[in-house]
């Protein structure tokens, strides 16, 4: 065998696939999507309650971003991101043949994800309250912004630096094993092996573990590493190639992914924020339309049509309806939804700027660009549609396919129903979504006000997030775990029921919005305020009836499912990952502030001098102390986290808001002298014990 062409398509340092117990390390982002899953179902029904229903309606933006945008990010980015990300992880390299790029990103990957979005939730839910209390004291929302601009910026910019790490670690991790894949799959073609004994040919002899198929006839079909993965410019694999074309859904998902990321952090900085406040509605097409639907159409729906593809078959044992018919949904999509995203985003910008440079009102300033407006929306709007139709269809034709399973009968076959109501469920939000941009649709929800969003966002966002996105992962979750664990689901039972809960609780959600907004709404349009529109229809009883019924019900499936999901994997593999984890801090803390041997003084008396001047030096500059007692490491870190961060990020919001005379500042300030007071103390009474220890050994010896 030729060992150049082995190292080649295979990295030296990852020649083998992935073992189990990488395989195993992947159910940590399970059981920490559930976690998030459960949190989302319980904000849902909270955020519900009359008496915060209220609150909410009174704090403006504030009340959104403690209630909408929080709960979606929670849902959408926690649960739904982390995971695409575990799903990602274990079905690319099967897919491709190769090794995970990077074991080591995976990791990060998930941790700054978890902690990022975990940390930017509860930013929202902070700052919406914060903000929001001082609008219902009187203040205009963007007088509270004003007041606590400082700590709004600085919390939210940080919590979404943390998250863009591991969105981006997670991209860069798909995107490089991706190009691995191809760079085999091209190597593999230009200079076939003999087969072996075994009639494997080129394809046995690489640790595959039997998942990439023979190549399609034509070699390697010249182009570009990305056009060739995506399969735009080759044809579609032949016989055992099925499963190849599926790696270009979870490329798109990991670029959709990556755009809506950057947009993110960058919708966060003050120059952005200050110039959407000043556009209305206008900047709402560009935050939060275009965001979410870059996130969760480019990202989270990509790779659910690809998970989609990959796991239909293995449940129902019949292989996919058309290959053919996925790469036109792939295309189809793909072209809809990047152009429905900068159509979006040059509407936004185009009218925002007419807002704000000539001071009219955003529907003027929608008026002035006439046509185009519609017509691009809607024509991108219906190529999406086809892209989810021709994707709908083909799992609807697999479902419905007479020809026998593979095997007597699968065992997930279970999960068939769900999968087919799931794909309905996205049918209707789907359907909904393209009637949403035709210009008879637009100017009725507008003049409904309030009670126009009732149908969109929430109908139309809670019916595709919940009935499309979280019931298919979910399933899918189910499906995978028992084989990554190694062991059957806790129950089947508990599993069907917590599925078609979620099911009937989403549909409860989506009837009770759609009836709401279609009865208040003609009410609001003649001149009723919201709250004698809902006094009218359907009244204030049944209002709140129907607001907390559906969230109730998803709740408690959200419920069920984590059970059924902690109970699988298991206290014990639960605590010898966190037993791992803790014992490698443990580790890692002790090598952080052990003292470099060369760096040990030659006399005890030489100690407490050295000890006390590091001390000295840690209380004004935290990390430079730890260099001086010889602990580098530490003063590594000290000095690129905290002090960095206070001297790159926190003074300088202050400065920016000027808010140098306010108490925020001087608790800030009050903190760092804390943090370096305790950093100092730590810093004296370690050195001092490690010295003495090495002396008392050395004098024993």
């Amino acid at each position: 065998m030729d060992n150049k062409l082995i190292t080649s398509v295979t990295p030296e340092a990852q020649a083998a696939p992935q073992t189990h117990e990488q395989e195993q390390s992947y159910l940590k982002f399970f059981v920490a999507a559930a976690i998030f899953l459960l949190v989302s179902g319980l904000h849902a029904l909270i955020w519900r309650l009359p008496a915060v229903e209220q609150w909410v309606r009174g704090a403006d933006y504030g009340g959104r971003m403690a209630t909408t945008l929080s709960q979606t990010h929670i849902t959408v980015v926690a649960f739904g991101t982390i995971t695409i990300t575990g799903l990602m992880y274990y079905l690319l390299p099967r897919i491709l043949g190769v090794p995970l790029a990077s074991r080591t990103l995976a990791t990060v990957s998930f941790w700054c994800t978890a902690f990022g979005v975990f940390a930017f939730y509860l930013a929202l839910v902070i700052m919406g309250i914060w903000e929001g209390n001082l609008v219902h004291q009187g203040y205009t929302y963007f007088a509270a912004r004003f007041a606590l601009d400082g700590w709004h910026q600085g919390l939210l910019g940080f919590a979404a630096s943390i998250m863009g790490i591991g969105y981006w670690t997670f991209i860069w991790n798909v995107i490089s094993t991706a190009r691995a894949g191809v760079h085999r799959r091209e190597a593999i073609a230009a200079d076939p092996l003999p087969a072996s004994p075994g009639g494997g040919g080129a394809l046995s002899l690489l640790p595959s573990g039997g998942a990439l198929s023979p190549l399609p006839s034509g070699g390697a079909g010249g182009g570009s590493v990305m056009r060739n993965l995506i399969g735009l410019g080759s044809p579609v694999p032949k016989g055992g190639g099925e499963y190849y074309y599926i790696a270009k859904f979870m490329v798109a998902a990991a670029v959709g992914l990556f755009i809506g990321t950057v947009q993110g952090v960058i919708q966060v900085l003050p120059f952005f924020v200050d110039w959407k406040d000043k556009t209305g509605t206008a900047g709402d097409l560009i935050d939060p339309i275009s965001h979410a639907h870059i996130n969760l159409v480019g990202g989270v729906v990509f790779a659910m049509m690809g998970f989609s593809y990959y796991f239909v078959p293995r449940i129902v044992g019949k292989p996919i309806h058309s290959v053919r018919l996925a790469n036109l949904s792939f295309r189809f999509l793909l072209v809809g939804v990047f152009g429905f995203y900068l159509t979006l985003l040059t509407l936004g910008f185009i009218e925002g700027n007419m807002v704000v440079s000539r001071g009219i009102t955003p529907a003027q300033a929608r008026d002035a660009v006439g046509v185009f407006h519609p017509l691009f929306e809607a024509f991108f709007a219906a190529l999406m549609g086809l892209g989810f139709w021709t994707y709908i269809a083909n799992i609807f034709l697999t479902l419905a396919d007479k020809r026998a399973a593979n095997a007597d009968k699968p065992e997930y076959e279970w999960l068939t129903p769900i999968i087919g109501l799931s794909c309905f469920g996205l049918l209707c939000g789907t359907i909904q979504g393209v009637i949403q941009t035709l210009p008879w649709s637009v100017d009725w929800l507008d003049a409904a006000g309030d009670a126009g969003e009732f149908i969109t966002p929430l109908a139309h966002a809670q019916l595709n997030i919940i009935a499309g996105v979280v019931l298919s992962l979910t399933a899918f979750s189910f499906y995978l775990i028992p084989q990554i664990g190694g062991r059957k689901l806790f129950s089947n039972t508990l599993a069907k029921t917590s599925l078609y809960t979620i099911l009937g609780g989403a549909a409860l959600m989506y009837l009770g919005f759609i009836v709401l907004g279609a009865g208040m709404g003609p009410l609001v349009q003649q001149g009723d305020s919201f709250a004698q529109a809902r006094a009218i229809f359907p009244g204030n009883f049944w209002y709140y009836a129907l607001l907390i019924t559906g969230p109730s019900v998803v709740g408690l499936g959200y419920f069920m499912y984590s059970a059924n999901i902690f109970a699988t994997v298991g206290r014990t593999t639960t605590a010898t990952w966190f037993g791992r984890m803790m014992l490698a801090f443990g580790r890692s803390i002790s090598e952080l502030v052990t003292i470099y041997r060369k760096a040990m003084p030659r006399r005890l008396a030489q100690a407490r001098p050295r000890a006390l001047t590091a001390s000295a030096v840690e209380l004004a500059l935290p990390g430079a102390g730890w260099f001086i007692s010889g602990r580098p490491k530490m003063g590594a870190v000290l000095l690129l986290t905290f002090t960095g961060i206070m001297f790159s990020t926190v003074m300088v919001v202050f400065v920016m808001y000027d808010r140098v005379a306010d108490i925020p500042f001087l608790q800030v300030i009050i903190g760092y002298f804390v943090f370096n007071i305790i950093s100092s103390l730590v810093q004296y009474f370690t050195y001092m014990a490690q010295v003495r220890a090495h002396f008392a050994n050395r004098d024993r010896l």
